[in-house]
This record gives structure tokens, C-alpha cells and sequence, in this order.
């Protein structure tokens, strides 16, 4: 990171502050491969390879339009699930707003696919790192070599991929360094102080400046990011099973489709580690995701 902020942006890690990260994380130079205008009909073919034909899935809506007041985060609301899942997005191309669609299309094929006759809690409650799995599952199409190569113009595709290795680490570091702050933040008996641990936390880890004034609003309620972690643990173990029953393009097997549909009907009715020992782990296991990582950045 400090290579490549001192690159793009001008300054070294150590000096560097969080919108500085930013500037870095978008990746401007990559947005030719990303058009905006593809980006919704690049998900219906990924999916549809997998049998799942987007157009024809009427409990499912995704909202592009490009609205004045809309908000430009993009999200995936249940509202009945399974039977009305809205994916709203609003479109201006590149990496990250096509990760955001395909991330927000995971959460939004898992509840559009949930078994109707489940009862409410295997819907709507459960363990949340299981839906971050299947959306992770998607976004990270994006770090795979041979769908870039497939739906995407993109000839140096190393580069890219250790672009984005990095956004990843960095974001598994800082929800990392997020769970520690939190869990010092909510078993203080005081805020007095907080923010100077949530500045030191997060600057220890991440290496550049992180600040203060978010000490209260960078984070979710129930330990959010600990969701987080979980379904970056599974969904790298989760991806090596389809890849060895259905092979690297897994993503174009009717077969992985099916298998993927059958984990989704199922809602959240298992946690994550209930789901690794079905597909034939022991349990969570963070070593993939280290290992891989490290492969891609060595």
C-alpha cells in the first residue's frame, strides 16, 4: 500500500489519511473495463450460465434508476422474503460499483430463493455471515482470472488482481482491527477515551491515519463486523468446494447453479459453521483465505 499510495497519490502510508485511502481504493485506471451501462447485463449473464435467468424472476426487482434523491450506496432489502427482494443500485461503472452489484445480487438471489414454507426466524433471523457468504461468493467473481477473461475486455489481468488482493486484505484487516475497538468500546464503562482507542486500534493495524471522529458511527450494531470476518473465512472455503466438484469456471456449471439454489433455499436455517461441516470441513478455517492471499501479493 505504501508503494502504491506513494504512486497515485503522493503521499506514504504514514502520512496518509482515510480519504486518501479512498482516492487510492477507486481505481480510476480500471473503470474502462467496468462500464456502467454493463453492468446489470454482465450479472444476468454470470447468473443465467448458472441457470438462473434474472428476467424471469419476478420476486426479484433491481432498481438502476439514476433518481436525484437516491441514495448511492447500494443495498438489497427482503422485504417479504422470498417472494418481494428489492436490489437497488445507483450505476456510474468501474470495480467497486460493479462489486457492489454483484455483492447486493448475492444477498439478493439468497433470499429470492429461500424456501417460502420455512418458518420466519430460518428467513429473517439467523446467523448473518451465512448471506454475506453468498454475497461475498459473487463479488469475488471479480478476482477470478477466467470470468475477467470471459466478461470483461481486460488483457493485463495480474495487475488487476493485485489491486484488488489488496483492497481485500485491506478491508479483512480493518474489519479485524473494527472487532477489537468494538469489543473494547462496549465493555468499557465509559466513552471517555474511546475515541483516542478507536484512533489507536485502527492506526496500529491499518498503518495510516485513521482519526477520531468516527469513534461512535464506524460501526453496526451486534458485532456486525464479526459477520463479516466469518463469511470471509467460509466464502473462501465455500468457493474451493464448488471449484472441486464443478471445476475453475464453476460459475458457468448449471450444476453449481442447482447446488447453490439448494444452500439458498434453506435460508439462514444453518450458520456458517454448521454449513462448512456440510460441504465437508470441520469447521471455520481462516488458513484458505490467508493462504490465497498471500499466493496473489507474494
Amino acid at each position: 500500500m505504501d508503494e502504491a499510495l506513494k504512486d497515485k497519490v503522493g503521499v506514504s502510508i504514514e502520512d496518509a489519511e482515510r480519504h486518501d485511502i479512498t482516492y487510492l481504493f477507486r481505481a480510476k485506471e480500471f473503470d474502462n473495463y467496468f462500464k456502467k451501462e454493463k453492468a446489470v447485463e454482465t450479472l444476468k449473464e454470470t447468473l443465467e450460465n448458472m441457470g438462473i435467468h434474472v428476467d424471469k424472476q419476478k420476486n426479484i426487482a433491481i432498481d438502476t434508476e439514476e433518481r436525484p434523491s437516491k441514495s448511492p450506496r447500494a443495498f438489497c432489502s427482503g422485504i417479504k422474503v422470498p417472494d418481494e427482494i428489492k436490489l437497488v443500485i445507483m450505476p456510474r461503472g468501474g470495480h467497486d460499483d460493479y462489486a457492489a452489484l454483484f455483492h447486493e445480487a448475492g444477498h439478493a438471489e439468497h433470499f429470492g430463493f429461500v424456501n417460502a414454507d420455512l418458518d420466519m426466524e430460518y428467513k429473517r433471523l439467523g446467523d448473518n455471515s451465512v448471506t454475506e457468504t453468498y454475497a461475498f461468493l459473487l463479488e469475488y467473481l471479480l478476482t477470478n482470472e477466467n470470468w475477467l477473461k470471459q466478461h470483461t475486455p481486460m488483457k493485463d489481468v495480474e495487475t488487476y488482481l493485485d489491486f484488488l488482493y489488496l483492497y481485500k486484505l485491506f478491508f479483512v484487516r480493518r474489519f479485524g482491527a473494527k472487532l477489537s475497538y468494538e469489543i473494547k468500546l462496549h465493555t468499557s464503562e465509559t466513552l471517555e477515551g474511546m475515541d483516542k482507542v478507536y484512533e489507536t486500534t485502527l492506526d496500529k493495524v491499518l498503518k495510516f491515519k485513521n482519526g477520531k471522529t468516527q469513534y461512535l458511527l464506524d460501526h453496526d450494531d451486534g458485532f456486525y463486523c464479526a459477520q463479516y470476518l466469518r463469511a470471509w473465512i467460509f466464502e473462501e472455503q465455500l468457493r474451493a468446494t464448488l471449484q472441486k466438484r464443478f471445476g475453475e469456471e464453476w460459475f458457468n456449471s448449471l450444476d453449481a447453479g442447482k447446488f447453490l439454489t439448494k444452500l439458498w433455499a434453506d435460508g439462514q436455517k444453518y450458520d456458517v459453521i454448521e454449513l462448512a461441516k456440510m460441504v465437508g470441513y470441520s469447521g471455520l478455517d481462516v488458513n484458505p483465505l490467508l493462504t490465497s492471499i498471500r499466493k496473489q501479493l507474494s
